[in-house]
């Protein structure tokens, strides 16, 4: 018979709170007409209408805080939202997350920095609510940043 001591409790009560401390980073989420997204093929460029590498953090579908790059893509510097932006899709327009992974991160004060040097900033993907839509890379466009498509899942 195993007994549970406080210590077994307190361990087992860490790893289900770790679990929940798991957020998405990505690009700051982009609208695309549905005709588009049904079009969408290998080797498209998908133009996100950002100068500068920004990023957002989302924790259940909202996204709660935001980011800038700092330096060479090892930190940047968070932002908190107050109300979380959520992500609507309409008839006419679908929102697509363009995720760059998942880190463990408690919580997200105003100004403090960030490390997201475990995460590829080079490889996307994009996901329509839980549905990934298809897979790119990011490039540079005539000066602004776009995602040139690899794969798409049909």
């Amino acid at each position: 018979m195993k007994v549970e001591t406080q210590a077994s409790r307190l361990e087992r009560m860490m790893r289900q709170k770790r679990k929940e401390q798991l957020c998405e980073v990505a690009l700051p989420p982009v609208q695309l007409k549905s005709s588009m997204l049904r079009r969408l093929e290998k080797g498209d460029l998908l133009l996100l209408g950002m100068e500068r590498f920004e990023i957002v953090f989302v924790k259940e579908g909202n996204v709660f805080a935001k980011g800038e790059l700092l330096n060479l893509g090892s930190e940047c510097r968070a932002k908190y939202l107050e109300k979380p932006d959520k992500m609507e899709h309409t008839k006419k327009y679908e929102t697509l997350l363009p995720l760059l992974g998942s880190m463990e991160l408690e919580s997200v004060r105003q100004d403090e920095r960030v490390d997201i040097s475990g995460l590829t900033l080079t490889h996307v993907t994009l996901k329509r609510g839980s549905d990934s839509v298809a897979q790119g890379e990011l490039v540079e466009c005539d000066g602004a940043i776009a995602i040139q498509i690899e794969k798409v899942y049909r």
